[in-house]
């Protein structure tokens, strides 16, 4: 864990009544970000808005200075959930972003007075979520999420993203001042003072979501250092426990997300809310914006003022149409990896779609065939699913780490077969919806990393170290499929 012994000197911030990129400075307000002074101010049209100034010694960075290059150039494409960006570039040699100031109150300061009801607090963290896939969308940094960084405005209240935009990638956000304040929304990769990437959003988010349901984030305790240490090796709370009112779907949900390695938590901040969504049985829009495109370099479009150097236009010849020929059937080629796939395909097809039920026989029933599945079908099959797919992450986040704490074989195969029991759970529930819920490939690939699983363990047993590397490639390349294939069967 990195914590630094000195901070940072605090940015100077410019006296009120002074005119700073043609705006009128006022009172100083509190900031997050060591680097940056945030001062109320007027807009040259009387507006109220907000400057972040960055320090002159910051700004010489070469990272916060292309992020603010990329807040101005997309700086009309940036609307809520994310607040919005009037202004971005250098004065007098110090980098400033202008937003505007927003009448509400943030997310902190309302669960001062208690939980949030299930449905808003689903309802306001999908908009923080769609603001944070927007961020990620338009090529915005986030360095971190909070409570803090939540703005609530009107009636009924929706998110605003406060804080964006100005994180460099390489920044480490625990070494920051305003860590161990806020020591209860960091990932664990974070609290070990590495930089911060896509994954610790999900994790922070999940930590939001835990305090509007209980009040409390996941960890937390009087000393900062502590709730640090929590991250980084306590297990994840059941949420149901702290509220008898929640359903136990919302524990491996979050589970999920609170899993130590970055690798194990759900891919974006948008999936894991349709997750919560299901498991709590409620609905809202996750609003995520979509980037215009913006062509560069050789294919980008030339200047309207200059037109494009009219080209001979080129003779091509006739091509003769090639005769056609029978296609040929590709050679089998018996290996390892073949051998694996067939025998998964063989334990999908036996066990999830029985006799009678592959697609082929389904295009050739024709008008007989049996009707296809109801919306209601689908949503319930697609929720089991899920729930099947969280709960296969925490078990495997556990074991994995287990499996690589092992002292003796004997510790290797127990853990192996029980990473192959917890393959064999999801791809059982994948298998009964298979047709419904269109997890075909999704069980497929289950069958294939339980089987890998299986060799591993009984290599382990066997001591046998060779077919143990084998085995381990094959559970690297079977993940890696599993992984592809749920990500196109969510697409």
């Amino acid at each position: 864990m990195t914590v630094p012994a000195t901070e940072p000197p605090p940015v100077e911030d410019p006296p009120a009544g002074t005119t700073f990129a043609g705006h009128v400075l006022g009172a100083a307000l509190p900031s997050a970000d060591p680097r940056v002074a945030v001062v109320e101010a007027r807009a040259p049209d009387g507006a109220p808005v907000t400057i972040e100034i960055v320090s002159a010694a910051a700004s010489t960075d070469a990272g916060l200075r292309r992020a603010v290059a990329r807040l101005a150039a997309r700086r009309e494409e940036i609307a809520p959930p994310l607040l919005p960006v009037l202004a971005a570039g250098v004065h007098d040699g110090r980098l400033y972003v202008v937003r505007p100031r927003t009448d509400g109150t943030t997310l902190a300061d309302r669960l001062d007075a208690g939980p949030l009801d299930p449905p808003d607090a689903v309802r306001l963290l999908s908009e923080v979520a769609g603001a944070l896939g927007s961020a990620r969308a338009l090529g915005l940094a986030v360095d971190g999420l909070t409570p803090h960084d939540v703005l609530l405005t009107g009636t009924p209240a929706t998110a605003l993203l406060t804080r964006y935009g100005l994180g460099a990638p390489g920044d480490r956000a625990c070494e920051r001042p305003a860590a161990l304040e806020n020591a209860g929304f960091l990932a664990p990769e974070a609290a070990r003072g590495a930089p911060v990437e896509p994954a610790s959003t999900v994790y922070a988010l999940a930590c939001v979501l835990v305090a509007c349901l209980t009040g409390a984030p996941p960890f937390a305790h009087e000393r900062p250092l502590l709730t640090l240490h929590a991250h980084l090796t306590a297990p994840p709370p059941a949420v149901s426990s702290r509220d008898r009112g929640l359903p136990r779907e919302i524990d491996e949900v979050v589970a999920a997300a609170l899993a130590k390695a970055p690798a194990d938590r759900p891919r974006s901040p948008e999936r894991f809310m349709r997750a919560v969504q299901r498991a709590l049985a409620t609905s809202a829009p996750i609003p995520v914006a979509t980037p215009r495109a913006r062509p560069t370099g050789k294919g980008a479009a030339p200047d309207a003022q200059t037109p494009a150097r009219a080209r001979p236009e080129r003779r091509r010849r006739p091509r003769r149409a090639a005769p056609r020929r029978r296609p040929r059937l590709r050679a089998r080629v018996p290996s390892w990896r073949g051998a694996l796939v067939g025998a998964a395909s063989l334990v999908v097809l036996s066990a999830g779609f029985g006799a009678g039920t592959l697609a082929g026989d389904v295009r050739a029933a024709g008008p007989a065939a049996a009707p296809g599945p109801t919306v209601a079908q689908r949503t319930a099959a697609v929720h089991r699913l899920d729930l099947a797919m969280a709960r296969l992450s925490t078990r495997r986040a556990l074991a994995r780490a287990r499996l690589r704490g092992a002292r003796d074989a004997r510790a290797e195969a127990a853990q192996a077969t029980t990473l192959a029991d917890a393959y064999a759970g999801a791809r059982r529930v994948a298998d009964a919806d298979a047709a419904v819920a269109g997890a075909a490939p999704v069980a497929t690939r289950l069958a294939t990393a339980e089987l890998a699983y299986r060799r591993l363990a009984r290599a382990a047993t066997r001591h046998d170290r060779h077919g143990f590397a084998t085995a381990a490639r094959e559970v690297v390349a079977a993940e890696r499929a599993l992984d592809a294939a749920t990500a196109r069967s969510r697409a």
